[in-house]
């Protein structure tokens, strides 16, 4: 039994923004996917992925968009050296993150929409179940300068 607590950022912003997302170790990233767009503002239409290290498309291992995973035309490895997986079959706990573990998420191919998460905290006593949900946040997602976020 296990959640995790994740501090989410813009990767490139100077603004005080962020969302402390809570989820259960038996929960999807697609899950996760959905409460970070949700709490930041963003709409759910684009292609994205979730990436293991700082990198972002360099990252060797990416758990992909359903959509994008599943679609034959585009799915798959983007590079002969990674690794890809469907997020929407991958749980948070099989991702392998200790405290104060970073990961990445980039959000829009085009645009490149990019966030990380730092691992707050592992609480071994809460259910592995618990749905992502914001816990604490800083930043209205409107006064956000996205400009400043991508690239």
């Amino acid at each position: 039994m296990t959640a995790y607590r994740f501090r989410v950022k813009p990767e490139r912003t100077t603004d005080p923004f962020w969302r402390d997302v809570v989820v259960g170790s038996g929960r999807t990233l697609d899950e996760l996917y959905a409460v970070i767009n949700d709490a930041v503002g963003l709409d759910g239409d684009r292609l994205w992925f979730f990436g293991t290290d700082r990198d972002y498309w360099e990252s060797a291992v990416k758990y992909q968009s359903p959509h994008e995973y599943e679609d034959a035309t585009s799915g798959g490895s983007m590079r002969w050296d990674e690794d890809v997986f469907n997020a929407a079959e991958t749980t948070i706990g099989e991702f392998g993150l200790d405290r104060l573990d970073r990961f990445c998420y980039l959000y829009d191919y085009v645009t490149e929409w990019r966030f990380y998460a730092i691992v707050q905290d592992v609480d071994e006593d809460e259910s592995d179940d618990q749905p992502p949900e914001v816990v604490e946040e800083r930043g209205d997602p409107a006064t956000l300068d996205w400009r400043r976020v991508t690239r």
